[in-house]
């Protein structure tokens, strides 16, 4: 599961994050699992922020627990590989628009229910990793989606 805290303005339905994992050993082909996250639940985390808690489908989560026992198995065999784990965020347009100067989110991944959650981003400003992209503000839906 994974858990985004974030400004309550900004909108994630299912879909909008998704996972990537892979793992790369000399010799090998590379492989890499990516899925979308579903909605599975919103709570209220503090005035004017909430948070959502999202899934892998079942099939998805198949995928990516495979790969992972692949990795624990290598990596238990001595075999020296690489890998690469990420959350990736799809912004989308806002009615109005919205300006993410100053927009902060904190992501944390829990991989088994009832262990403690390991923190991803913690306070990270938003708008900055977006405007490192080119995207300083998420654009107006009413003037198209490429409206900036």
């Amino acid at each position: 599961m994974v858990a985004l805290t974030k400004p309550a303005a900004l909108p994630v339905g299912d879909g909008d994050l998704a996972l990537s994992l892979s793992w790369a050993v000399p010799g090998r082909d590379e492989q890499e699992e990516r899925a979308g996250l579903q909605v599975a639940r919103r709570l209220d985390a503090a005035p004017g922020r909430d948070t959502v808690e999202l899934v892998l489908a079942p099939d998805d989560a198949e995928r990516m627990a495979a790969l992972l026992s692949e990795i624990r198995a290598d990596k238990q065999k001595g075999i020296d590989g690489k890998g690469a784990f990420s959350v990736s965020f799809t912004a989308r347009c806002m009615d109005g628009g919205v300006d993410l100067a100053d927009m902060v989110v904190d992501v944390a991944l829990t991989l088994r229910p009832g262990e403690p959650a390991i923190p991803l981003l913690d306070n990270a400003k938003f708008g900055a990793l977006l405007a490192a992209r080119g995207i300083e503000r998420l654009p107006d839906c009413r003037r198209g989606a490429g409206a900036r």
